[in-house]
């Protein structure tokens, strides 16, 4: 069996040509919206949120830009805080200091 696992893993590209669904780490916010066909109107929550058991919550993207082949970019969007009425911000990949 790791035969065949070093076999494949010869055959891929290195880590930084993998395509999204290769990888081992989660999409960021700019790949997993330049992925749709149309980012605006979408409803996107953080993984940590499941993690906290945070649920009701996510952003509906109002407008997005992507640059670096949708690696890095901008995104707009309402905020849906466990179920309370949308607040509008820029969203970001860093998250806010509490």
């Amino acid at each position: 069996m790791a035969n065949i696992t070093r076999t494949l893993q010869r055959l891929l590209p290195g880590a930084q040509a993998l395509p999204p669904a290769l990888k081992k780490h989660p999409a960021n916010l700019y790949e997993v919206l330049s992925r749709t066909p149309n980012a605006i109107g979408k409803e996107v929550h953080q993984l940590r949120w499941s993690e906290k058991r945070i649920s009701d919550s996510y952003w509906r993207v109002t407008r997005a830009q992507f640059k670096c082949n949708g690696e890095h970019g901008k995104a707009w969007g309402q905020l849906y805080w466990k179920g309370l009425s949308p607040l509008s911000f820029r969203m970001s990949l860093r998250p806010t200091q509490t």
